[in-house]
């Protein structure tokens, strides 16, 4: 039998809402958030890449202008290296002989006028001194004058002889020492024109060097000056993502706003009866009665 009595049920319900001392502050809070996500974009409009100073870009230009003159001068510089190495600026005197070297034009003259003054110092002295002693001792004509005679002849024929080889052996040895001088002198020179193309060379590292310091400072400028433009490219772009994001920045203020209120935690019981309880009498007619639509 059923004592007529529904059995209870209890229902748990939790609530989430702010605590009432705090609703104000939220109320106020999402209040501003709703005004600054409806302000419009206001970009700042002023510089905000600081350019090269005066000193900087006349630097740059100095750098540049001294390049252009550097590459010039290198390439002055090269070429005349390149034309003294190629022996083009070899000394002119080379392999030149001594204007007065050679056969003297004068040395016959020299040996006629000695011969001459020999001879007629034997005949104006020599010769007469013999014929007066052989005269005056009277044995003028006698084998003995002719045999003086002879003498003097050979002894003045001799002297002639001597003093056309000293002309000529002292005039062999002037032009040998011409011609050891003008060896000496080439070969000087020569020795002073492989100095000069050694010399010309040792400049081509510092040519080099110079040229490629000259790249390297104008890479470098360059370098600063890419380094500048690209800092106002990379500003031009962060400003038009901040233009373009602005909307939804905007729409994120009020959302945070939204999204900070949380209330605190709170459950309430409520105790009543259950609408689908059933008794066992009941439960047992209507087990009978669908057990008979079976057999039925």
């Amino acid at each position: 039998m059923s004592s007529g009595k529904k059995k209870t049920t209890n229902t748990t319900v939790n609530t989430n809402d702010p605590p009432a001392w705090s609703v104000p502050y939220y109320q106020d809070a999402l209040s501003r958030a709703s005004s600054l996500s409806k302000q419009p974009y206001m970009g700042y409009g002023g510089p905000t890449v600081a350019g090269f100073s005066g000193d900087q870009e006349s630097a740059f230009e100095m750098a540049r202008g001294q390049a252009a003159q550097n590459g010039q001068w290198q390439a002055n510089a090269g070429d005349y290296i390149n034309r003294t190495i190629g022996g083009e600026y070899d000394n002119p005197y080379r392999d030149q002989t001594n204007q007065y070297a050679g056969e003297n034009p004068y040395l016959g003259k020299m040996i006629t006028a000695a011969n001459r003054d020999i001879t007629k110092n034997y005949t104006d002295s020599t010769l007469p001194t013999q014929l007066a002693q052989f005269n005056a001792g009277g044995a003028y004509g006698g084998s003995a004058m002719q045999q003086a005679l002879s003498q003097g002849q050979q002894n003045l024929a001799q002297q002639l002889s001597d003093t056309n080889f000293q002309y000529r052996n002292a005039d062999y040895d002037r032009q040998a020492q011409l011609a050891e001088s003008g060896l000496n002198r080439n070969a000087s020179i020569w020795n002073q024109d492989q100095q000069n193309r050694q010399g010309a060379m040792s400049f081509l590292p510092s040519l080099q060097q110079m040229g490629q310091s000259d790249a390297n400072q104008l890479l470098r400028n360059g370098s600063l000056q890419q380094a500048l433009q690209q800092q106002a490219i990379n500003d031009d772009r962060d400003q038009f993502n901040e233009y373009r994001d602005w909307d939804a920045n905007r729409l994120g203020l009020l959302s945070n706003a939204l999204g900070s209120i949380k209330g605190g935690t709170g459950s309430e019981t409520v105790t009543g009866d259950n609408p689908k309880y059933k008794s066992a009498a009941e439960n047992g007619a209507a087990y009978a009665q669908i057990i008979a639509s079976l057999f039925g």
